[in-house]
């Protein structure tokens, strides 16, 4: 009941800002909410309003002459002959951060965005963490918790 009410609130025109202007996900949509809600109840929200949901070509875009998309919150670069590419593209964080420490990322090595925002992957923004830490960082929120593996 609670969930109808909040969710009868939502509007065509604040949805349709949120997932064609500003490229959130369903997923991004339902976390905005007060009351918690499934992606799958956006969607269908979306669907109920008339919403066209995005094709894969719309998120696609070029920066700098670089084809890009923006993918479950992360920047991503078309790069498909890069080690830790995931299709054809792989993330604009992993990118910076190779380049920050002048090599390629090993297996078990993964950025960090120190201010906990994903589309921030300025290279003074990145710290090298392991997946153990990283997880547990997240997992209890407090950035004490991660070991700087670049400061060996």
């Amino acid at each position: 009941m609670i969930k109808k009410m909040m969710l009868a609130r939502i509007n065509a025109r604040w949805l349709k800002q949120k997932y064609h202007k500003e490229m959130l996900s369903c997923q991004e949509i339902a976390k905005l909410l007060i009351t918690p809600v499934s992606r799958q109840t956006i969607y269908l929200k979306l669907k109920q309003f008339g919403i066209n949901p995005r094709s894969k070509q719309d998120s696609i875009f070029y920066v700098d002459g670089e084809r890009c998309k923006i993918s479950q919150g992360y920047f991503w670069i078309w790069n498909p002959l890069h080690p830790r590419t995931n299709g054809s593209y792989v993330k604009r964080s992993v990118l910076n951060l190779e380049k920050k420490l002048g090599r390629f990322l090993k297996d078990g090595e993964f950025p960090h965005h120190i201010d906990n925002n994903r589309m921030n992957d300025a290279p003074e923004n990145l710290e090298l963490t392991d997946r153990a830490n990283h997880a547990r960082h997240h997992r209890i929120g407090y950035r004490k918790h991660i070991p700087r593996l670049d400061r060996r």
